[in-house]
């Protein structure tokens, strides 16, 4: 099976580097392709007709969105369309990662994978407009929304939390925004297990760690120092969160508890 990759060295694309080595595989960062170069995005994909176009890539600094929003739209939209458009002409299907910061947060009951979307930021926008771009684009696709994602080879929550905590007796943390923390390494193997078949119908699909929690529950799983619980408008960020963003997967098989994959990811 022929494969393309775009974001190989970050935190989801390391993973799949790993797994997929019994494939032809053809893996690209930002040195190899610039994705705001749409024709050289384009004839990568069209050169190379693969089976697959995995996009791990795209701008995810969510509060520098708020003043780099046309940035953000020319990579997790306008770059997203033209890998559509390609997949399209060579017959390839496109796995694209999605957020759920493309959610207003107001449903403390969750959101299913067909729940009305409406981002409250500049990046869940641009997430948004590149899942449409896909469905609009007419390919084969599964996109793929997860949450609160921490693995190696990327800056995440877990990380900082460590590294904030260096040196000090206790931490305010957020204790008013929920969601579901996913393990890089166990959504990389879900997508290879459940997508590279083939076989299932194109669509959006929910995957995290099974279970949810707040920011200031997670943080209370990573480090052992004083907590303080506050509320999100302590931090006064560019960038407005959803307060309750947890995602519900109802058409596949569930992954591990995020308690679990933290231990895990914590231990190595």
């Amino acid at each position: 099976m022929k494969i393309v990759l775009f974001g190989k060295n970050g935190m989801l694309g390391s993973e799949f580097m790993k797994l997929l080595g019994d494939h032809e595989l053809l893996a690209y960062d930002k040195e190899d392709v610039d994705l705001l170069d749409l024709g050289k995005t384009r004839s990568v994909i069209l050169d190379a007709a693969p089976d697959f176009v995995i996009n791990c890539a795209g701008y995810t600094a969510v509060d520098d969105a708020e003043a780099n929003s046309d940035l953000a739209l020319r990579l997790n939209c306008d770059a997203v369309a033209t890998m559509a458009d390609a997949c399209l002409g060579c017959s390839a299907k496109l796995i694209h990662f999605s957020t759920d910061y493309v959610f207003d947060g107001k449903d403390e009951g969750g959101y299913a994978e067909d729940a009305q979307s409406h981002p409250v930021n500049a990046y869940g926008q641009s997430k948004l407009l590149g899942e449409e771009a896909i469905l609009e684009s007419l390919c084969d696709f599964y996109i793929v929304r997860t949450s609160w994602l921490f693995g190696k080879n990327g800056p995440n929550f877990v990380e900082k939390m460590i590294e904030l905590s260096r040196g000090r007796k206790s931490l305010n943390v957020v204790d008013d925004q929920f969601s579901c923390p996913t393990y890089s390494l166990d959504l990389a193997k879900a997508v290879v297990d459940n997508f590279l078949s083939g076989d299932k119908e194109s669509g959006i699909y929910h995957l995290t760690n099974s279970g949810s929690c707040s920011r200031y529950e997670f943080t209370k799983k990573i480090l052992d120092v004083e907590l303080l619980p506050v509320a999100s408008s302590t931090f006064n960020t560019p960038a407005a969160r959803p307060q309750f963003s947890v995602l519900l997967n109802t058409k596949l098989p569930h992954l591990r508890s995020w308690q679990d994959a933290l231990a895990d990811y914590l231990s190595n």
